[in-house]
């Protein structure tokens, strides 16, 4: 009797060994993400004029949460086309054609995905940080032809309102100036 009880605690013991390393195995598989960020050319704004004058809807808006990744790869499995799909709720309209309320759909310039070739991925191109969910922003968009808007300029026409969050998310040496503009003149007291 004394043998099977030693064996079944053996047993049982490896059993939760096998089971921790299982979950340990699985959180990383989950978490381990390679980062890839791209180099961007694209317009740069001194003034906030130029983004009004660029602008379909001038507003402020918080992110939902919804999102849905899109990652195109090529023959040799490397990410070629990249966006993610991101709900927002307009809070304050400035301008443009929505509603207080109202949903709209953004593309964000960055996606996650997974391959055989990389494995878990994040693209983030340069001169953007994604979008905190429940923290506001005030945005300039241009709608795209499918529907949805972009961000002019990248993370120069996106500006958190939250203190928080101003010096991750747009308030770095290339912006700062125009954001602070932009804060001088959409800022709701």
């Amino acid at each position: 009797m004394v043998v099977i009880n030693k064996n079944k605690k053996i047993i049982t013991g490896l059993l939760i060994a096998v089971l921790l390393l299982g979950s340990v195995y699985y959180y990383l598989d989950q978490t381990i993400v390679n980062k890839i960020h791209t180099k961007a050319e694209l317009p740069m704004y001194s003034q906030v004029e130029q983004l009004e004058e660029e602008a379909d809807v001038i507003a402020i808006v918080t992110p939902t949460g919804n999102q849905k990744n899109h990652m195109e790869y090529d023959a040799q499995g490397l990410p070629l086309w990249y966006w993610t799909e991101s709900e927002l709720i307009v809070n304050k309209v400035f301008s443009g054609d929505v509603k207080e309320n109202e949903s709209i759909v953004i593309y964000e310039p960055y996606a996650t995905g997974s391959n055989k070739v990389i494995g878990k991925l994040e693209i983030v191109p340069e001169y953007y940080t994604k979008m905190n969910n429940s923290e506001n922003y005030i945005v300039f968009l241009k709608q795209h032809e499918d529907g949805p808007y972009m961000i002019i300029g990248r993370d120069q026409g996106k500006v958190a309102l939250q203190e928080s969050n101003k010096q991750s998310l747009g308030l770095i040496s290339e912006f700062s100036d125009l954001h602070q503009k932009i804060l001088a003149k959409y800022a709701v007291k």
